[in-house]
């Protein structure tokens, strides 16, 4: 499941959910450093958490992955189709105080 926490989501990954989350996957350069650094910048919420995760490629194949999710469902919406970039472009749209 993937929730509007504002200007950022928040995922829960559930193997036996049926949603899924629209993501993009990049290679990290070799060494732990720059890894090191998202941690450092994902350890200012406690509730999140890095993780593996085996996911299913658009066009076709699997790859693992570190991903960051939460422990528990968070006190927000439920971001329909788990695509954040398109629920937030239609955010945009929506006229203020909607």
């Amino acid at each position: 499941m993937l929730y509007d926490m504002g200007w950022y989501p928040a995922a829960m990954f559930d193997e036996d959910a049926s949603t899924m989350v629209l993501g993009d996957a990049f290679a990290l350069p070799p060494g732990d450093r720059l890894l090191a650094e998202i941690d450092a910048f994902e350890e200012g919420d406690p509730n999140y958490e890095r993780i593996a995760l085996e996911v299913a490629l658009m066009g076709g194949g699997r790859l693992q992955v570190w991903t960051y999710g939460v422990f528990a469902p968070p006190n927000s919406r439920v971001i329909p189709g788990g695509d954040f970039l398109a629920h937030w472009s239609a955010k945009a749209r929506r006229p203020l105080g909607s």
